[in-house]
């Protein structure tokens, strides 16, 4: 021990350079709300270039996916969902896999199967990991005047490519106005004229254009060639002039080609104001508060360069800065602890130069705790912030037995060479097997099998591990040596203890206690272990039942419409809720989203909203659940409804993204029912009972499905004989049905600079046709040409009949699924 004497300058350099470079690595590591983890998970995309029946996709692609992938080691459970165009299958791996292989060994599982597949399907194997859950991190509004066509051609133009350069931002998604597009607007009757359908315009169209496409070599002067081929429209001439029938016929003989905007696919309003807005979506390994920061300077320069056109981009909502709030208070809930702990050392000390001494003990391990953060790639996070908060009060033990210890030999007149080094060398042992105690009860998390339990162990295990095993070094080199330096000083022999004698009360009280605790040791043990147990049920039971609401400042209302309404349906019942939401008197901001078949409105309330009516955030929620009942025509809700991918619904069962948010006390806290069995329509009967029967009971707050409603479909029965006779194949019907819309796309692209345009094919009509609808007769009368020229219409070949469709399907561990989801009233749940 006489090390620490006489090497004070390499000890007080060690700790400082040690702190110092604590500091650089606390700059460096990446700041997140939640551990930034890979999932032991794996997804399986399928998706079809067209329409199929559920039941089609289910039997030609789901099952021979869910029948390779069954056969691979360490599934732990398969769960599917799958609609008309896409299927998704969620894998969930037991913990002892391999998990670094396991993706190369699926995804060559998967490339065998999907040889065997329709052509028409298409198969990908992703991974997931927590960061992507919530890599929507920013909404921005545009705002100004000339309507929000004018407002998307401008953010289009020179908003969008500026975000997207930013470092760090992965894409910009834009909702409301309409897209430009060049729009091919053909004569009917001249079409008629030439023979020309719809579909041999998108076919000729589509034949004409090429992307960059590797065709063979060529060897001139002794150099090998890279011949490509390049077919690109970039000039609207280039449309103009293909020709679309002999003789030649050209495509603008029969058709006008200009530049227009696509139908509206999306509305996007602010206070029932027509808009556009932006979502920013950030890359997985990007630090969202830096991200945050640079993303407003650069809007903040986007303003002032659009300032002249009356333009103006505002930040609607920021996840980095809720973040960051709740950063900035584990800090400062950390900061209160350390100096309550210093305050309370003071109470019983009752010395400053003691205190100050055990109190640099405090960020000295920290800082040098970061070294340590940044070797093993562990991040800034709530889990980790709480490990530190955790060791912060464990870490002063033992710095205060060391500094003790050298107190009481100096107090009995040793000299400080002498009270430093014996007093040392007697506790030295006792700290080191505590420490060491207090670091062996979180290595078991480190190995344990459970993936949530992992994740705590390697997050909060290795904060209180780290900071402990520095706070160990801390109290047997920097505190002796800094003691010795402190009593080495004149009038050290004044610096003792306050005298403890037995008439304090608070000492007579725990001798008692201490007493009557050895006297019936069996007793007292028995005791401390029930009062454990009961302190962990008091605390589960207030986790699990009790789950408080977060105080923000903004909530959001989800509408799902029934499978197969049109944007403008959806748009009204949006529209009546936000007449309704108008008598909360708190709302700063009612922002609309809204999609053909769901929609999301965000309430953003006022900053000072409590002082307003002196309501919380859960009253008022509670207000808006009422003010949204009875809407007709739609499911309207303040949780995310399981029916609904778009809101993170799916099959909503008990994934290990829905686990990891329960477990971090985030999230819905509902009950489930589940339904089993393999005739999916007999399964949605008895569901939808029990739906009934919930619902109506009055401990009950929400009661939803997995499965969306079913979908109103026309079913075409053709007589095989019939197209024979008339020499039709389903190809051909298929081609012209391809093209029954009064607009759809063409397949191909525009280009022109750095944009791209959808090419769209429409129908010139009267403004009289252009306010009426498509209906079945129009179906009925369909055109199809036979390889002769013959022209049949659709009602002469087909039966046309009215039916319902699924939706989408559920599967979980390759067996249909529908599970029931159920919220109770927090009154019923008190009781």
């Amino acid at each position: 021990m006489n090390f620490i004497i006489n090497r004070k300058i390499l000890i007080a350099m060690l700790f400082t350079g040690l702190s110092l470079l604590g500091y650089v690595s606390y700059k460096q590591l990446p700041v997140e709300l939640m551990p930034n983890a890979e999932l032991p998970m794996l997804f399986v995309q399928i998706n079809s270039t067209m329409e199929v029946d559920p039941y089609y996709m289910e039997n030609q692609a789901v099952i021979p996916i869910e029948g390779a992938i069954g056969a691979m080691e360490g599934i732990e459970s398969i769960e599917t969902t799958l609609n008309n165009r896409t299927a998704s299958i969620q894998v969930n791996f037991n913990q002892n896999v391999n998990f670094k292989y396991t993706f190369l060994k699926l995804q060559e599982r998967i490339n065998q199967a999907a040889d065997n597949l329709d052509e028409n399907f298409r198969v990908s194997v992703n991974r997931v990991d927590i960061q992507n859950l919530s890599n929507q991190f920013m909404e921005l509004q545009i705002r100004g005047s000339g309507g929000t066509d004018r407002l998307r051609h401008i953010v289009d133009q020179e908003v969008v490519s500026e975000l997207e350069n930013i470092d760090g931002i992965a894409s910009v998604n834009v909702f409301g106005g309409q897209e430009r597009s060049i729009e091919i607007t053909y004569d009917k009757a001249a079409c008629d004229a030439y023979g020309i359908t719809p579909a041999q315009i998108r076919s000729s169209i589509t034949s004409n254009s090429a992307n960059r496409t590797f065709v063979g070599y060529l060897k001139e002067n002794q150099k090998q060639y890279f011949v490509h081929l390049t077919a690109e429209y970039s000039e609207v001439t280039d449309i103009e002039n293909i020709i679309v029938a002999e003789g030649p016929v050209f495509l603008k003989d029969i058709a006008d080609i200009y530049f227009g905007v696509k139908e509206e696919e999306s509305i996007s309003r602010v206070n029932g104001m027509d808009a556009v807005s932006l979502m920013l979506v950030s890359d997985s390994q990007a630090n969202l508060i830096e991200l945050s920061k640079e993303v407003q300077d650069r809007i903040a320069a986007l303003n002032e360069k659009l300032a002249g056109n009356d333009i103006e981009l505002v930040v609607q909502t920021n996840l980095a800065e809720t973040m960051e709030k709740n950063i900035d208070q584990i800090i400062n809930l950390a900061l209160v602890g350390g100096l309550l702990a210093i305050f309370v050392l003071w109470v019983f000390l009752k010395n400053l130069r003691i205190v100050s001494i055990i109190a640099l003990a405090i960020p000295v391990s920290v800082f040098t705790a970061f070294n340590l953060f940044y070797a093993f790639n562990i991040s800034i996070n709530s889990l980790t912030l709480v490990g530190l908060v955790l060791a912060i009060g464990m870490l002063l033990d033992n710095s205060v037995v060391v500094l003790e210890n050298i107190y009481r030999l100096s107090g009995k007149r040793f000299d400080p060479d002498a009270a430093v080094v014996q007093g040392t060398s007697e506790v030295w042992r006792s700290i080191v097997a505590a420490t060491l105690t207090t670091i062996t009860v979180f290595l078991p998390f480190l190995f344990s099998s459970e993936y949530m339990i992992k994740l705590l162990g390697n997050h909060v295990g290795v904060s209180i591990i780290s900071t402990l095993t520095v706070s160990l070094f801390v109290a047997l080199l920097l505190i002796p040596m800094l003691a010795h330096l402190l009593l080495k000083r004149k009038a050290s022999h004044n610096i003792f203890y306050e005298k403890v004698t037995t008439n304090n009360r608070t000492i007579q009280i725990y001798v008692l206690l201490l007493k009557s605790s050895m006297r019936a040791p069996a007793a007292t043990t028995v005791g401390a272990i029930v009062l454990f147990f009961v302190t962990i049920f008091i605390v589960l039971a207030i986790n699990v039942n009790t789950l408080e609401e977060v105080e923000e400042n903004r909530f959001s209302i989800y509408v799902t419409m029934r499978t197969g309404a049109t944007l403008d349906a959806t748009d009204l019942v949006v529209a009546e809720i936000e007449n309704r939401l108008e008598e909360i008197t708190e709302r700063q901001d009612v922002i609309s989203n809204i999609q053909a078949e769901d929609a999301i409105i965000t309430v953003v309330l006022q900053e000072d909203y409590e002082k307003i009516n002196d309501r919380k955030i859960a009253e008022i929620k509670s207000q808006a659940e009422g003010l949204i009942q009875n809407i007709a025509r739609a499911e309207v809700s303040l949780t995310a409804p399981a029916s609904s991918a778009r809101f993170r619904g799916g099959s909503g069962g008990g994934t290990g993204i829905e686990n990891f948010s329960r477990f971090l006390g985030i999230g819905t806290n509902r009950e489930r029912i589940v339904i089993k069995g393999e005739d999916f329509e007999l399964m949605r009967g008895v569901a939808e009972d029990l739906q009934y029967y919930v619902e109506n009971l009055e401990s009950i707050r929400s009661v939803s499905l997995s499965v969306g409603s079913r979908r109103p479909e026309l079913h075409l029965y053709f007589n095989q004989l019939l197209l024979t006779e008339y020499g039709l194949t389903l190809n051909n019907i298929a081609s012209e049905l391809g093209s029954f819309s009064r607009e759809f796309s063409s397949g191909v692209n525009f280009k022109q600079s750095n944009e791209e345009f959808d090419i769209l094919i429409k129908e010139k009509l009267t403004e009289e046709e252009e306010a009426r609808e498509k209906n079945v007769d129009d179906l009925r009368r369909v055109q199809i040409r036979n390889g002769q020229g013959a022209v049949y219409e659709m009602q002469d070949i087909a039966d046309i009949v009215y039916s319902f469709g699924m939706a989408s399907i559920n599967r979980i561990n390759q067996e249909k699924q529908i599970q029931l989801f159920y919220r109770f009233a927090p009154e019923a749940r008190n009781r």
